[in-house]
């Protein structure tokens, strides 16, 4: 009996290593190369056109709605009405970003890979031209020691997703918002300069065919939006905050966009939120006693003059059609979002006492944006467009 108990001992050890989990192989890096030099190279590749996209329901005010389960909150329209937007799935570690023509169903234009273990390719910001749509990514490692990110540039009639540019960030760093002109990208990126404050941030300047990213622009204060005219980008500068104060001014300045020294616009008594920029003025969001208050100020520098002052926090500033478009949340985080709206005459201020409340009340949105008199703005399982 005993020897037929040995004889079953193999049998019942196999079935039993069978059962357990599959071992996770740790990530080695080539002999001689560091980590640094091949993540990027490791993780982030062109992307195949998908090969499965499905249709997605459309009605009543929403252009796009259906099976989405989480969006990221960046999206573009087109001249033509297309709408690009970037859509999670979160259980099977993807994100794809579907298009929603003027007319006809939704279809995917670009989905993530699959990658193993605990990395995950997120997506983040996406811009368009008249051909092709743009689109930054990271991949984190699982402590968060490095980050890899990636730009890509897509056919917006569909197609693979080609990289223009991948590198690798320090740790905490993301690559975040993109801006386009005709001839170039310009990316946000934080924890892209050693020794820097973690909140700070640069700017690179991406050719469209691809190649090196060239900075164009540092010490920019963290997580907050920049914009370009046709010679300029435009930021805050961090300064350092006061000791006791709970203040953070600033500095408004702009650098040429092909690189250069940075010029003093105006100085900010607090940090700045949102920034736009028109044909004569930089609009900007600032704290002001307690309240929210918009300003403006000659882009060749000048002093500040405020336009409007409200209650809650802007989630974002537009220009269209020589009028300004101002998003506020209220204090109250089931309240709705409100769109406000001032009008200009080459932008000197109408006879209007009070910015006008357009009336159009909002969920609490994660990213908007509006063209030609519409209201586009990503809600929990869409975008949804509606006339102001």
């Amino acid at each position: 009996m005993i020897w037929l108990l040995l004889a079953m001992l193999p049998l019942v050890t196999a079935c039993k290593a069978r059962k357990q989990p599959p071992v996770e192989v740790p990530i080695q890096k080539p002999a001689g190369e560091p980590m640094a030099a091949t993540m990027s190279a490791t993780w982030l590749r062109d992307l195949p056109a998908p090969s499965d996209a499905k249709p997605r329901s459309v009605g009543g005010p929403k252009i796009m709605a259906g099976p989405y389960e989480d969006l990221l909150g960046s999206f573009e329209v087109d001249s033509t009405g297309e709408v690009f937007v970037v859509d999670s799935k979160r259980e099977e570690k993807l994100q794809e970003i579907v298009v929603q023509p003027a007319d006809g169903p939704p279809r995917a234009l670009v989905r993530t890979q699959r990658l193993p273990g605990p990395f995950t390719e997120e997506l983040f910001d996406v811009v368009i031209d008249s051909t092709n749509l743009y689109f930054a990514s990271n991949v984190r490692m699982p402590d968060a020691a490095k980050v890899a990110y990636a730009v890509r540039a897509v056919p917006k009639a569909g197609g693979p997703a080609r990289i223009l540019v991948r590198r690798d960030l320090a740790a905490d760093g993301l690559a975040t918002d993109l801006l386009i002109d005709d001839a170039a990208l310009y990316l946000l990126m934080q924890g892209d300069e050693p020794g820097a404050d973690r909140y700070a941030a640069s700017v690179a300047r991406i050719p469209k065919a691809g190649g090196d990213p060239v900075h164009v622009a540092t010490n920019i204060r963290g997580h907050y939006p920049f914009a370009i005219d046709d010679e300029f980008l435009y930021y805050e500068a961090q300064q350092p905050q006061p000791a006791g104060s709970a203040l953070r001014p600033g500095q408004l300045v702009r650098v040429p966009k092909a690189g250069g020294a940075a010029q003093n616009i105006a100085s900010t008594a607090d940090s700045v939120g949102k920034i736009v920029v028109d044909k004569d003025y930089v609009i900007y969001t600032m704290q002001a006693d307690r309240l929210m208050a918009i300003y403006r100020v000659p882009k060749a520098g000048g002093a500040p003059e405020e336009l409007a002052r409200f209650d809650g926090f802007p989630t974002g500033i537009a220009i269209d059609g020589g009028v300004v478009y101002w998003l506020v949340l209220a204090e109250e985080l089931q309240a709705p979002a409100q769109l406000f709206a001032r009008t200009f005459s080459g932008f000197s201020i109408a006879k209007m006492p009070r910015a006008r409340n357009t009336g159009v009340k909002l969920p609490r949105a994660a990213h908007w944006l509006v063209d030609r008199a519409t209201l586009y703005v990503s809600v929990s399982n869409g975008v949804e467009r509606k006339p102001i």
